[in-house]
Formats: C-alpha cells, sequence, structure tokens
C-alpha cells in the first residue's frame, strides 16, 4: 500500500508541473514585483501615486503600470524606470470616475519569467453639485 501511495503521489506531483508548465526552478526565477499606493480614494482630476520595488534588481528596466475598470481588461496606462536600488515611482491622474483596480508587470528577461503585482483598488470620484443635476418636473 505504501509503494502505491507514493506511486501516486509522484504521478500527481509530476503531472501538476506538466499542466501548470513551470517547473519549481521556473517558478523561483520569476520577478516579485510589489505594489503600493498614496491613497485608496481620489478625486477626479486629482494625481495620485503608485509605486514599489522589483526584485532580483534590474535597474534601468521599465515596468509597465496596468489598470482595469470594473468588468473591463488590463490596460497599459504608463511606464515606469527602475531606479539603482530597482524601486520605482509614477505619479497618475485619473481619467474617469469609477472603483479602478492598478497592477505593476515587469516584462520577462533572458533570465527570469514576467512578474506581476497584486492589484490595488483605487475609488475615483467625482463631485457634482446638486443645483447641476437636471431636474424633475
Amino acid at each position: 500500500m505504501r509503494t502505491f501511495l507514493t506511486a501516486l503521489t509522484s504521478s500527481a506531483l509530476a503531472s501538476a508541473v506538466l499542466v501548470g508548465g513551470m517547473s519549481s526552478a521556473d517558478a523561483s526565477s520569476r520577478y516579485s514585483v510589489t505594489i503600493a499606493v498614496s491613497t485608496d480614494n481620489v478625486k477626479l482630476g486629482h494625481a495620485f501615486t503608485i509605486s514599489g520595488s522589483v526584485s532580483p534588481g534590474a535597474s534601468g528596466k521599465t515596468v509597465d503600470i496596468q489598470r482595469k475598470y470594473a468588468g473591463g481588461s488590463w490596460k497599459t496606462i504608463a511606464h515606469g524606470t527602475l531606479s539603482s536600488h530597482s524601486k520605482y515611482a509614477r505619479s497618475i491622474k485619473p481619467s474617469k470616475a469609477a472603483f479602478t483596480s492598478y497592477r505593476v508587470v515587469k516584462a520577462h528577461s533572458s533570465s527570469h519569467s514576467t512578474g506581476t503585482s497584486h492589484s490595488r483598488l483605487v475609488t475615483v470620484s467625482r463631485w457634482r453639485y446638486l443645483t447641476d443635476l437636471p431636474q424633475k418636473s
């Protein structure tokens, strides 16, 4: 019974590696990307900052800053250049009032796979005066 269980476990692990398409050695060579936002709520027309870092170091290389509206798909809206310490910071000025997710992607290189940060939700609000709203008759 023990031999059968070991064979079954080894087979399951091999299948997981083949299905995932990446061995554990490849996964460890993936870029790690962090993200921070200066605020979770911003008024339309005002800017906020997205910052973070990439490891292992990739100074001078670029990262893609991406945005996604609720129900939409990811779209690259800006690029950031990594400092000598592999840090980035970019000011973002939203153009639409909405619940908006942001993430940062570091493209693959010859020695590392693409890395993607977690997403961060930022609420972009727009103030309206009641007197500007259409009145019902």
